[in-house]
């Protein structure tokens, strides 16, 4: 099931929220109301005059019991009720900065989080409450807040877990190496289970949980393959639900299952939500489109055929037929297993690379007769390589009846002549019949590690995209 949004296409900072038998989605420019059940939109409010300056970072947040939308932004804050606009400023008690976050809790209060503060609005006024923790060199801040839904707020940064409850404010040492600072920690999304343990996903470092103050890591057994999650949610059954861009996870008693999105969405998603009946309401980019799947269809696997060549289980050929654009090529093929498992293949064949790498590493210093016999030896080797893995990719594509697949290697080859493919797949992309490709190649050196990704139409040969290391 789908919902487009019109209004909201071209938002940047959208969100999605429940209540008992609505979904709300709203973005800068306004908000949709929409029914849970029949999922179809009800109404929609628009925001018809500019509220920020244009390219403004805004954070978005909706009361989802009552429909209310909040907006924050640098110096501003502001609450739309469908039908009225109403702006909050400094002069109303609230910091000049840029907030980092805001969310709506259990009572429909709205909390906005800076650094080294958080603030919060009662229906008549703003409240602050400063975030006391005492270091030399770090101000704690709240970069993702979340409630426990008994009057809890919590607030994540980098380093530190900080907790209000009512008049009394707690916190919980994340990082104790408060003089570096890793973008890998940096939270992108919080939960408070039911349970009482807290949940904080990190940009690129794993999972950290957090109960009765003990802090545990989890980047390992599963959770290194979490990066950039969109947000976590509890279902009826209190499974614990994570979402990235292109897979969801489940997580029962630490252990993590995967189950990903290609074929099942086009897009990316940004945000999502899990309704009663088992629902996921997944918003996607691009148009910030609505997908409504069951859990049924999330937890069923997506048949794809595949071959593997003799190189180690290289290259690849796949037959997937999966829908993509832009964003999900980037998200499924940039960087792949098959790419890395190339470029050590390519190092091992490549002697003087190594050669060259490893006197470099000794403080040895190549003559230049040496450092051109290296390279033309390095060139005779991976020209070898190019060529069989060429010949395997289409012996793979033969064994699999795939004979569209030789016209556009060819092509794709033609234009990229020192590049070695690792990875072909049969795809469609913005309706079209295509095959893309991921390839290692030397960017002016003989170190393979770079990539190129391209799709290639099945029937002209025509190239569709192209995105490469720069």
């Amino acid at each position: 099931m789908k919902l487009r949004l019109k209004e909201l296409e071209k938002a940047e900072n959208v969100t999605i929220e429940l209540g008992d038998d609505l979904v709300w989605v709203g973005a800068e420019n306004g908000f949709y109301k929409i029914d849970r059940v029949r999922k179809q939109v009800l109404e929609r409010f628009p925001i018809r005059e500019r509220v920020f300056p244009e390219k403004e970072s805004v954070r978005v947040a909706i009361d989802g019991d009552c429909g209310i939308l909040w907006l924050a932004a640098e110096g501003c804050v502001v609450r739309f009720d469908g039908r009225e606009l109403r702006r909050f400023t400094p002069e109303d008690g609230l910091p000049e900065e840029s907030p980092d976050c805001i969310g709506v809790d259990e009572r429909g209060r709205a909390w906005v989080g800076y650094s080294g503060v958080i603030c919060w609005f009662d229906g008549a006024r703003w409240h602050r409450v400063e975030l006391e923790f005492k270091h030399s060199t770090f101000t704690p801040g709240a970069d993702v807040i979340g409630f426990d839904g008994m009057g809890g707020v919590y607030a994540a940064d980098t380093h530190v877990l900080s907790v209000v409850k009512g008049e009394t404010y707690e916190w919980v040492v994340l990082n104790e190496d408060f003089n570096t600072i890793d973008s890998g920690d940096t939270p992108e999304c919080i939960h408070i289970a039911g349970d009482g343990s807290v949940w904080v996903g990190t940009w690129g470092n794993g999972m950290i949980v957090v109960k009765e103050g003990a802090v545990k890591r989890l980047a390992s057994g599963g959770y290194e393959r979490v990066e950039s999650p969109r947000g976590m949610r509890e279902d009826s059954k209190g499974n614990l639900w994570l979402c990235c861009s292109r897979s969801l996870f489940r997580i029962d008693k630490f252990k993590i299952e995967e189950y990903s999105l290609r074929g099942k969405i086009p897009g990316v998603v940004v945000d999502f939500r899990v309704d009663k009946d088992g629902n996921f309401w997944l918003l996607t980019k691009p148009g910030n489109e609505v997908l409504v799947l069951p859990q049924r269809e999330i937890l069923a696997p997506l048949e794809v055929r595949e071959a593997k060549g003799k190189f180690s289980g290289l290259p690849v050929v796949r037959v997937s037929g999966f829908e993509y654009v832009d964003a999900s090529l980037n998200a499924d093929f940039w960087s792949t297993k098959e790419h890395k498992r190339m470029a050590r293949i390519c190092m091992k064949k490549s002697f003087g690379l190594f050669l060259r790498k490893l006197w470099l590493f000794l403080g040895i210093r190549l003559r230049k007769v040496n450092e051109e016999k290296l390279r033309e030896a390095d060139e005779k080797a991976l020209a070898k390589l190019r060529g069989e893995v060429m010949e395997e990719m289409l012996r793979l594509g033969e064994r699999l009846k795939e004979k569209g697949l030789e016209k556009c290697l060819r092509a794709f080859m033609g234009a990229h002549g020192l590049a070695i493919p690792a990875l072909a797949e049969r795809i469609k992309y913005r309706g079209r019949d295509a095959w893309v490709f991921a390839a290692n190649w030397g960017f002016g050196s003989m170190d393979y590690s770079h990539i190129i990704l391209e799709v290639i139409d099945e029937e002209t040969g025509e190239t569709l995209f192209s995105e490469r290391c720069r």
